[in-house]
Formats: structure tokens, sequence, C-alpha cells
């Protein structure tokens, strides 16, 4: 989907074509040209004529000047195909760049949100209750809450860079990607 859809390798995609356009154009620079003409003149009160002709156009140069050229055409054909692969593998990092970001966040984030949240919210039922018991002192329950406050804020940060990753990933696959 990323190689479809991204920008840049779908300018590479039309630069390819027409540089190898180009180079099909130079090619055919090397092989005579020919032609034919056929004119009709009108001259008003004397009599009407025809006239036909041929041209014929042979590069006699063509080591010298279009060799040159199609060597050109070739080198910019030969560049274009590099720029692509290069901004191919480019794309392909990026990718796996921000998959595994999005991935490792996604896990993180239900970690907190189904399993360690929920046990600090009990810790620090069980300890409200050993306090009000007389069992626990206060500065437990105090650690408590402040760990549970930790483990929430954590959560939303491991969700912040899950959003993140997946705003990286929409531009390079060029589409809308939801949670």
């Amino acid at each position: 989907m990323a190689a479809e859809n991204f920008p840049l390798l779908k300018r590479d995609r039309r630069t390819i074509d027409s540089r190898a356009s180009a180079l099909r154009l130079a090619e055919k620079e090397k092989y005579p040209d020919f032609g034919v003409t056929f004119t009709y003149h009108n001259r008003g009160g004397l009599r009407d004529y025809w006239t036909i002709g041929a041209t014929a156009r042979i590069p006699l140069y063509y080591s010298r000047k279009q060799r040159r050229v199609v060597e050109e055409a070739a080198a910019e054909d030969a560049a274009s195909r590099e720029r692509y692969s290069s901004d191919m593998a480019l794309l392909f990092f990026k990718l796996k760049d921000a998959y595994l970001r999005a991935t490792t966040s996604a896990r993180l984030t239900r970690l907190y949100g189904e399993v360690i949240t929920p046990q600090e919210t009990l810790t620090i039922e069980a300890t409200t209750a050993g306090y009000e018991t007389g069992k626990i002192d206060f500065l437990s329950v105090v650690d408590s809450s402040i760990k549970l406050l930790n483990d929430e804020l954590t959560y939303y940060e491991h969700l912040t860079k899950y959003l993140k990753a997946l705003a990286e990933l929409e531009p390079l696959v060029g589409v809308e990607l939801t949670w």
C-alpha cells in the first residue's frame, strides 16, 4: 500500500517513465529519417500545379554527436531508477521504524490499561481498607496513590507515543489509520 501511495515514489515512477521515453527517442536518432511531401499551389488566374518531394535526414555525425545524447539519456534513466530504489529503501525503513514504535507503544498501552492500572486500583483499595482498620499507616496509602497516578501517567504517555507513530505512518501509506 505504501509503495503505491507514497507521493515521492509516484514522482519517481513518472520520472522513470519520462527518462525511458527520452532514451528511446534518443536511440531513434541514429536511424535515417525519410519523409514525403505533397503540396498544392493555387496561383489565382494562372494554372494550378502540384509539387511532390522527398526528404531524407541521414545522421552522418552519429558517432560524434547523437551517441553522446544517447549516453546522457541512458545515464539519466539509470539515475532515476537508482533514485527510485533509494527512495523505496528509505520508505521501508521509515515504515518499519514507525510500525515498531506503534506496536511497542500499543502493547505497553494495553499492558498499563488492562493489567497494571487495575492492579494498582485494587492495591489502593486494599491499603485504604487497611488504613481504616488501623493495620497500615497513612504513608502506604499515599505511596499507593502516587504509584497509581504514575502508572496512569505512563499509560497516557504510551498512548500518545502510539498515536504519534500512527500519525507518522499515515503519510507513508497514504490512508488514514485509526486506533
